[in-house]
């Protein structure tokens, strides 16, 4: 059941019309992304991926959450692609997959939170169940691959449900953000504490 935090005025709710939700740095998972490869490869398909990624962004550093969700909605069938292509020795080309769900969870959580447009509510709801389902295969990747700086996934997964009206997972998830000093992760005291007490 969706339960917006309707108790708390709208300018105090987390949102972010004016400000991305976590800074995009191009090209930081996969530095081979331009070099070419054996066909059908996942280094390949990687490769090809990310150059999807880096021209999406354009839309997220605007912000602008629906041109962001549209360009990575056309990216659904590389990305898919690149999974069936994964084994264990593909790290680099499995963290472009990873930041391909993280940023698509995130633009999907704050375009579902934005308070300039008026969504239909049943839309706000099914954008946070694909956030979680976005963010939540980004840290199945992280995990696959042995990666621990999941700091972000948990903190956004964390609001996902939290939006969702899922308090107990959102406070599970909030809770293993270690770098709590992190500015990016500004609302993390904010919410463990509201919805701690939910």
């Amino acid at each position: 059941q969706f339960t917006p935090l309707l108790e708390k005025p709208a300018d105090q709710l987390w949102q972010r019309d004016m400000k991305v939700p976590y800074e995009y740095r191009p090209g930081d998972s996969f530095r081979s992304a331009g070099t070419p490869s054996a066909k059908n490869t996942a280094d390949s398909l990687a490769g090809q991926l990310q150059r999807g990624i880096n021209r999406s962004m354009g839309a997220y550093n605007q912000p602008n959450y629906a041109l962001m969700l549209q360009n990575m909605a056309q990216l659904e069938a590389a990305a898919a692609q690149l999974r069936g292509q994964l084994s264990a020795q593909d790290t680099a080309a499995a963290m472009v997959l990873r930041d391909y769900e993280f940023y698509y969870g995130v633009s999907r959580l704050a375009r579902a939170r934005t308070q300039i447009t008026d969504l239909d509510p049943k839309y706000r709801e099914q954008l946070l169940r694909e956030a979680v389902t976005n963010i939540s295969l980004a840290l199945d990747l992280a995990a696959v691959y042995g990666k621990t700086d999941t700091d972000k996934e948990h903190y956004f997964l964390g609001l996902a449900y939290g939006f969702s009206g899922q308090f107990s997972r959102a406070v599970e998830a909030l809770e293993k953000v270690t770098d709590v000093s992190n500015p990016q992760f500004d609302s993390l005291a904010s919410f463990l504490k509201l919805w701690k007490n939910r």
